[in-house]
């Protein structure tokens, strides 16, 4: 992934310097990553002199597929952090009065324990709760 990093950043800034900073590397890194892709594809991604940097043709036809991989990568792990986080948002729970105070909120205390990013709102009412016109979720 780093490679393909490089590349997409070296791409968009015209610099093998820029983009080594960019992503807290050395040059001589970054330059090394790019060799590796452009080795492992068996062509040349960057046309490079002492003075300037251009994409090659193919480094054109490949950047694209670069910054789509590097996006559903980047959506990937956002997803894996979201979910290790765990159940998050409002949860609103109806229930008969009696039933709610001596049932119900001992184990909102303990589900509280372990979905610290749940809000909660509990409805005590003795009348049925209409779920198609009530905010309850249960």
């Amino acid at each position: 992934m780093l490679d393909l990093e490089v590349f997409a950043r070296t791409a968009d800034t015209g610099s093998l310097s820029a983009a080594a900073r960019g992503l807290g590397l050395t040059p001589a890194a970054a330059s090394i990553a790019l060799k590796r892709l452009e080795t492992r594809l068996g062509t040349r991604l960057l046309a490079r002199s002492t003075r300037s940097m251009r994409l090659t043709e193919e480094g054109r036809r490949y950047l694209d597929s670069v910054r789509e991989a590097l996006a559903a990568l980047a959506e990937g792990e956002q997803a894996l952090k979201q979910q290790s986080q765990g159940l998050t948002g409002l949860l609103q729970l109806a229930a008969p009065s009696d039933f709610g105070r001596n049932v119900v909120l001992g184990w909102l205390d303990e589900f509280k324990l372990e979905h610290p990013h749940i809000r909660l709102q509990l409805l005590l009412n003795d009348s049925n709760a209409d779920l198609f016109r009530d905010t309850v979720d249960i």
